[in-house]
C-alpha cells in the first residue's frame, strides 16, 4: 500500500485501488501544477495549436517571419512594420510584434492576423514536433519546410511554403504511390479544416492514408515539414519554471535531412537548428552550419555537460551553449 503522505511520488486516498503513480511530464510539456496528496501533477505542452508570430532579434531589431502575399515571393523572410512604443507609433505602455501596432479599433493580435503574412498556424504532431503554416499568398495554409534537393545531399537552403502532392501509379495487385513536395499545389482552405469534428489533427500537408501507411506516420518519417520546438530558459525537472524574459523564448529545429548523424537512428539530435546567417543580419532563415568554419560559432557540436549539441553552438568561456543562446533566440508570440 502506497502513502501519498511519505512518498511524494504517489497521490490518492492510499488504499491499493486508490493510489496513483504522479504523472511525468513528457517530452515537449512543462508542469503547470505540482503533485499533490489529492491531485495529479498537471502537465500541458508549451504551445497550444493556434495562431503565432515568429520573431527573431539576431539582428538587434524585433523583425518576425513573413510570407509574402505575392505567390512568387517563394522564400519567407524577417520584417519589421516599423512600430515601437510611443516613438514609433504605438499606443504608450503597448508592446507592438513585428512591429505592428493596435490601430483602428483592432489589437496588435487582430491586426497580424487579418494582415496574415506574419500570421503562422502551428499544429501539434507529438512531442515537441509541430507543423507551421501560413496561408498569406492565396494558395491555401501550406506547409513551412526545406524543400529536399534529389540533385543534392542537402536541401534547398531556405524553408518555403509547400504542400504534398501524391499520385497511385501500381496496381490492385501491386498497390504504389509516388510524391513529392510540390510548391503551386494549393493548401488546406483554413486552419480549422485541418481538424476532426473531435479536435484531431487530420491534415498533414497532402499526406494521405495510402497502401496501409498512415498519412501522418509518413509525414514524420519524410521529416521536411516537421519541426521541433525547444524551450529555452527551462528550470526544474519538469520546466515549471523558466528564466525571465524566455517565456517566449525556442529554438525552432528542422527535420529535413532525418539521420544527420548517420547512426541508423533518428533521434531529436538530428534535427538542425534554423538561424540567421551573416550575423544575424541575413534576411531569410537557414540551417546552422554542420561543420565548424573559421571565425563562425556553429557546428562545434556539443560544448557543455548537457545532453543536447544545442545546435553546436560555440559558448563564451564559463558559460553553457544555451546561456549564449539566449542571446540569439526566436520567440514565438500568440
Amino acid at each position: 500500500m502506497c502513502d501519498p503522505d511519505s512518498d511524494q511520488s504517489y497521490w490518492g486516498e492510499g488504499s491499493q485501488d486508490k493510489c496513483f503513480k504522479c504523472t511525468q511530464c513528457a517530452q515537449g510539456e512543462y508542469m503547470h501544477s505540482d503533485c499533490e496528496r489529492r491531485q495529479d501533477r498537471d502537465c500541458r505542452i508549451h504551445v497550444e495549436d493556434g495562431y503565432y508570430a515568429i520573431e527573431t532579434s539576431a539582428s538587434h531589431t524585433q523583425k518576425c517571419l513573413r510570407k509574402e502575399k505575392d505567390e512568387y515571393a517563394l522564400y519567407p523572410d524577417t520584417y519589421s512594420w516599423g512600430g515601437e512604443e510611443e516613438d514609433g507609433g504605438c499606443a504608450a505602455g503597448e508592446e507592438p510584434i513585428c512591429g505592428v501596432c493596435a490601430w483602428e479599433g483592432g489589437s496588435v493580435q487582430k491586426n497580424l492576423i487579418q494582415g496574415m503574412s506574419a500570421d503562422w498556424w502551428f499544429a501539434h504532431l507529438y512531442g515537441d514536433k509541430y507543423l507551421i503554416l501560413n496561408g498569406a499568398d492565396g494558395l491555401g495554409w501550406r506547409c513551412l519546410g526545406f524543400r529536399p534537393n534529389h540533385a543534392s545531399i542537402d536541401a534547398e537552403p531556405y524553408p518555403r511554403m509547400m504542400t504534398w502532392s501524391q499520385s497511385f501509379i501500381g496496381t490492385q495487385q501491386a498497390p504504389m504511390t509516388i510524391g513529392y513536395w510540390s510548391v503551386d499545389d494549393v493548401g488546406v482552405e483554413s486552419p480549422s479544416k485541418m481538424y476532426d469534428s473531435a479536435g484531431h489533427l487530420r491534415y498533414f500537408c497532402g499526406f494521405e492514408n495510402t497502401n496501409g501507411n498512415d498519412a501522418k506516420t509518413m509525414l514524420i518519417e519524410n521529416g521536411a515539414a516537421v519541426w521541433r520546438l525547444v524551450p529555452l530558459g527551462c528550470e526544474g525537472d519538469f520546466c515549471e519554471n523558466r528564466i525571465a524574459g524566455t517565456d517566449e523564448q525556442f529554438l525552432m529545429m528542422s527535420g529535413v535531412h532525418q539521420d544527420t548523424d548517420v547512426s541508423g537512428i533518428r533521434e531529436d539530435n538530428d534535427f538542425e537548428c534554423i538561424y540567421m546567417g551573416k550575423s544575424g543580419t541575413a534576411t531569410h532563415p537557414s540551417r546552422v552550419p554542420r561543420v565548424a568554419t573559421a571565425g563562425g560559432i556553429f557546428g562545434f557540436g556539443n560544448q557543455d555537460d548537457t545532453v543536447a549539441n544545442d545546435c553546436g553552438i560555440l559558448p563564451y568561456e564559463s558559460q553553457t551553449q544555451e546561456k549564449h543562446y539566449l542571446r540569439t533566440s526566436r520567440r514565438c508570440s500568440d
